[in-house]
């Protein structure tokens, strides 16, 4: 099964707050959110936003 390892994290946090997690590559966007509110502990409570970063070779 084909998965992605993702790093969530806070801009301008101090200290630094992230998660890396590993979701399979099928993954809904429901079950990211799920995932991505599990992880930060959030449960719907906090607002964020998704940024895609193209990544460095």
């Amino acid at each position: 099964m084909k998965a992605y390892q993702i790093k969530i994290e806070l801009i301008d946090s101090k200290p630094p707050i992230w998660r890396r997690v590993i979701i399979p590559a099928d993954v809904t966007f429901k079950r990211l959110h799920d995932t991505i509110q599990f992880a930060m502990d959030w449960w719907d409570r906090d607002l964020y936003k998704f940024e895609l970063l193209e990544e460095k070779l």
